[in-house]
């Protein structure tokens, strides 16, 4: 028989603190990872959204310009036919589609 160091029940204690302390450091681990994962989800959800957002308040903008600028000149063309058009007798202008 060969002399043992550790009792049995030792051996047994220490290995299962040991498995224990395993355990723990996993769930830290895992709620440390999780919590960076929620963070860089949140973060690229909040940039893409405000991408989004800022590009299409950009294009309502361009929209808006090239609709004034289309009426502005629908509005001149109508004055000029008018003046050039002094021929009707109640000067009324002629109602036409100008696309």
């Amino acid at each position: 028989m060969d002399p043992k160091l550790i009792d049995a029940n030792t051996l047994r204690f220490f290995k299962n603190e040991l498995i224990k302390s395993d355990h723990i450091k996993q769930l830290y681990n895992n709620l440390l990872l999780n919590s960076c994962l929620f963070f860089i989800l949140i973060l690229a959800l909040g940039i893409t959204l405000y991408v989004r957002y800022t590009s299409k308040q950009q294009t309502t903008f361009e929209e808006a310009k090239q609709e004034r600028i289309t009426l502005l000149s629908k509005i001149v063309n109508l004055k000029t036919s008018v003046k050039s058009d002094e021929s009707l007798i109640t000067n009324l202008p002629k109602f036409e589609t100008m696309l």
